[in-house]
């Protein structure tokens, strides 16, 4: 290379190195809160619905700072509420160098004053889809390998409600958190504490979960909870044997209250259910063998006994599974989760099946809806392939 192209190179290389060098002095320096104004249209151009943010500071460095207060969005048109989010002071702290990588670690949020309020109309989507018909049609669906994993430290928040309204309910469901805090022990576990109100009644949490380290990693997780509502105690305990790819975890839980009703008065139904709650279940992994599922129990008078077992939770291709479950009214146990087409009428479901390789066999299907029963036998040689199965089904 002729000295006049070296000058040239060298120049070119320092005044890019320049130039680089005062972007990233600039926004170290700046006030990156004077970008409100583009956030607020980006969103609300996005979503269809306005955001308008009171005052936005970011102060960027190794550990980057972002403070909004006065945060409000839209709700949709049809909403009973005016705004579907309102906050009053979010506060969050980010490594800045971790924003490059796929698991984003949030080290810190605090939230103050936030109002959430949730719908669905009676035909439609609910307030939390966003856009037009033609805007949902023409966005491809989120690419779940592409995203990226979110990891948050500590947690504390203040004064949160959350209100949810369906057709379903008989009223709104209002979820009133007065504090949660979730901090880093030196031991370096997770520590979760949060109470607030369900509609009228008191609830708590109290559990903890990690290592931090596992979190961070992907590995084992160990897990203990524990929370009341109202009358009714919950609790789960065990661990995930590896939170980036779940295979044979092991764990258990139980539901224990005096009395079905409440239930179903926190979930907005109708309270004349009778009976109490009774419900415990397991996932049992050991170090050798077949995984195994079990629930048993009642919910007021709906009983509940189903068993099963797997090669791990990503092997389906050897599986037994068994279930019974009856009670007198099914309409009312689908409500709890947001099925309200159903009409009250006692039900039973009789299920034994099971899976070796490509073969699918139903040994014993019988349900039972009102005065309806259906009966079903059925053996499938090339599961999931439906060529050549031999199915044998009844209706009374």
């Amino acid at each position: 290379m002729s000295k006049g192209w070296r000058r040239v190179a060298i120049l070119f290389v320092v005044g890019l190195t320049t130039i680089v060098l005062a972007a990233i002095l600039w926004l170290f320096n700046a006030d990156l809160g004077n970008f409100r104004p583009q956030i607020e249209r980006l969103v609300s151009e996005s979503t269809g619905r306005a955001l308008t943010i009171g005052s936005l500071n970011i102060d960027l460095g190794g550990e980057t700072t972002i403070v909004a207060e006065r945060v409000r969005f839209e709700n949709a048109a049809w909403a009973s509420a005016t705004e579907m989010l309102s906050v009053e002071r979010l506060e969050v702290r980010i490594g800045l160098w971790e924003l490059l990588q796929r698991t984003i670690l949030i080290h810190s949020i605090d939230l103050d004053g936030a109002r959430v309020h949730l719908a669905r109309p009676d035909v439609g989507e609910p307030n939390w889809v966003f856009g037009t018909d033609d805007q949902q049609a023409a966005d491809p669906e989120p690419d779940d390998d592409g995203g990226f994993d979110i990891l948050v430290g500590d947690v504390a928040i203040d004064d949160q409600v959350v209100v949810f309204e369906s057709p379903e309910r008989t009223g709104p469901i209002v979820l009133r958190l007065d504090r949660l805090r979730q901090q880093r022990r030196a031991d370096d576990i997770l520590e979760l504490a949060g109470s607030g109100n369900l509609g009228e009644r008191a609830f708590s949490i109290d559990g903890e979960l990690g290592t931090w380290a596992s979190l961070l990693d992907g590995g084992r997780i160990d897990f203990a909870l524990d929370g009341t509502v109202a009358t009714i105690s919950l609790h789960g305990e065990g661990y995930i044997d590896s939170l980036a790819d779940p295979r044979r975890p092991s764990m258990s839980f139980s539901m224990i209250g005096p009395d079905i009703n409440d239930l179903f008065e926190m979930a907005g139904i109708d309270a004349t259910g009778n009976g109490d709650i009774n419900l415990a279940g397991y996932v049992d992994s050991p170090d050798t063998g077949p995984v195994a599922l079990d629930v048993e129990g009642n919910l007021g008078r709906l009983e509940i006994d189903a068993e099963g077992s797997m090669a791990d939770l990503r092997d389906l291709s050897n599986v037994d599974v068994e279930i019974l479950a009856s009670g007198p009214d099914l309409s009312r146990i689908l409500r709890l989760v947001g099925v309200g087409s159903v009409r009250e009428a006692p039900f039973m479901i009789d299920l034994d099946l099971e899976r070796r390789g490509p073969q699918l066999t139903v040994e014993r299907g019988r349900m039972v809806f009102a005065e309806a029963e259906f009966t079903a036998t059925a053996s499938v040689p090339n599961f999931p392939d439906v060529d050549d199965a031999n199915v044998v089904l009844q209706v009374q």
